[in-house]
């Protein structure tokens, strides 16, 4: 399957909320599912954040990026994230921050490459 246009897929992603059944409503996040011809390719979930930092600025978390092997390699990704730059940006978001984990170099060196930056160390606790 070639893949779609840009633009094409941007509306496709944007309309594909994944129905996720949550302990409370909460309109701060946006879990989203992009699909071709019904398929879904990917993943992605778009949090809102307000924090105390940066005087109270709103922050998007960029969780749970998945794009399917199959799929991989036609931009997809790189369109997944910008949409939630946009989003991010649309919402007033002062910063957008992600995690992976240390050992996906691949990943690593996408964000890098879609402009992130590795500026902060995280630690994680299991509950």
């Amino acid at each position: 399957m070639a893949p779609p246009t840009s633009r094409a897929w941007h509306r496709t992603f944007v309309r594909s909320p994944l129905s996720i059944p949550t302990r409370r409503s909460c309109s701060s996040w946006r879990p989203s599912t992009p699909t071709l011809d019904a398929d879904v390719v990917g993943t992605l979930q778009l949090s809102f954040l307000p924090r105390l930092a940066r005087r109270g600025a709103l922050r998007g978390q960029i969780e749970a990026v998945r794009v399917h092997g199959s799929y991989r390699g036609r931009g997809l990704g790189a369109a997944m994230i910008t949409w939630a730059i946009d989003e991010g940006r649309r919402r007033g978001c002062a910063l957008m921050q992600l995690t992976t984990d240390k050992s996906r170099v691949d990943a690593h060196r996408f964000y890098l490459r879609l402009g992130f930056v590795a500026s902060h160390e995280g630690l994680k606790l299991s509950l």
